[in-house]
């Protein structure tokens, strides 16, 4: 596990310097983010006598399941989710259609927290807790198990595949689900009358066993509070945002009935567009098109040589795939309601060289429409993509 985090603490290092060289500046915030994590995984995994109390291996998987987890997704927020892993591996890796399936199953909200009580508590029974404190092997799979289980919780909650987290209450209840099921096994611990690994701990062991399961309700109630909290607050800031888009929107419409030659009172700002723009285009470029997809919004217009509307979610994933190249975000540009992104084709056909020109308007982090713009001379600027119908 300790290699795991030295080669995992690489990968970062070389994702972070990759973007730099590509114009992209990772947050500082970002970072600091994902080294928690990686200090959280550490201190839990380095520390001395883990074996020697319930309590010490609780704080154990308490770091790095439950606490290092969130702050390590947080940190891969995208681009660097799309960056981390080499492209070598990256190519086969997104040609396993069915590996990413089973994924984008296990990471549903509902489906993840089952997985997550399996696990929890499969491995709180005596016969599997004592055989992981007896064998390296078996101890090394418990850990791999934890922070796996915990990795599909925290997904559809943090989603690092998006430029920005998003404050839909759904995750309070998501987040709730799985710390209520380990409350549940502190309170256990705590009113047991007898040590339940006596086994191993022999049998004066109550009193840490009960210290351990206060540990774990302790450390669930605080995440439970801090996402009620947080979320709730999220939501009000993407409430708000919402109706200011809204109001964008309408004084540029009256604006234009008023057959006025001044624009609305101050561009757009386009930060917001190009994120999602970039986080798109990485979707696209990696090969999810699946997450590419979710970028689009239900009945999003798309327009190349004619107008045609992505009526259902398939449609928006065949639609992604039907994009033959490969491109690099070369600027966005604000035109007030919309943005206009420019974009360097690269392979992986021969055709794909050139810039093209892409007008998006996005509405609350969500494509609404998505038009190719002509070439100057009046043509299709080339980008060789195939119409979805």
């Amino acid at each position: 596990m300790v290699v795991y985090l030295v080669v995992i603490a690489g990968l970062y290092v070389r994702a972070i310097v990759v973007l730099r060289r590509r114009g992209w500046d990772v947050p500082v915030s970002q970072q600091l983010l994902w080294w928690i994590g990686i200090a959280l995984s550490a201190t839990g995994l380095l520390a001395p006598d883990d074996h020697g109390s319930l309590l010490g291996h609780m704080v154990e998987h308490l770091l790095i399941a439950d606490l290092a987890v969130p702050f390590l997704l947080l940190g891969l927020r995208t681009p660097v989710l799309q960056h981390i892993i080499p492209p070598f591996a990256l190519a086969p890796l997104a040609r396993m259609g069915r590996l990413r399936s089973v994924f984008r199953f296990l990471r549903k909200p509902l489906v993840a927290i089952v997985v997550w009580i399996f696990v929890l508590y499969g491995w709180h029974f005596a016969f599997a807790f004592e055989g992981a404190l007896n064998s390296p092997w078996i101890h090394a799979l418990q850990h791999i198990s934890f922070v796996g289980g915990s990795i599909l919780v925290w997904w559809s909650v943090i989603e690092p595949q998006k430029g920005r987290l998003h404050g839909e209450l759904w995750k309070i209840g998501q987040l709730m689900g799985a710390r209520l099921s380990g409350m549940f096994l502190g309170m256990a611990f705590i009113l047991a009358g007898t040590p339940v690994y006596a086994g191993f701990y022999g049998e004066g062991s109550l009193h840490n066993q009960q210290y351990a399961g206060g540990l774990m309700l302790g450390v669930d109630l605080l995440i439970m509070l801090f996402a009620l909290g947080f979320f709730f607050w999220r939501a009000g800031v993407d409430h708000d945002k919402k109706h200011a888009a809204g109001l964008i929107v309408l004084l540029a419409f009256l604006a234009g009935c008023g057959g006025s030659d001044e624009k609305p009172a101050g561009p757009k700002e386009a930060s917001g567009d190009e994120k999602v723009i970039r986080d798109w285009i990485h979707q696209v470029n990696a090969g999810d098109y699946e997450e590419a997809a979710d970028l689009f919004a239900d009945n999003a217009i798309v327009e190349q040589v004619s107008e045609f509307r992505l009526r259902t979610h398939r449609e928006a994933v065949e639609f992604n795939r039907s994009l033959p190249c490969k491109a690099d975000l070369v600027g966005v540009e604000s035109g007030g309601v919309t943005s206009r992104a420019t974009f360097d084709l690269r392979g992986p056909q021969g055709s794909c060289d050139g810039e093209a020109s892409v007008q998006f308007l996005i509405v609350d982090g969500k494509i609404e429409q998505w038009r190719q713009m002509p070439a100057p001379q009046g043509e299709v600027a080339r980008l060789p993509l195939v119409p979805y119908s």
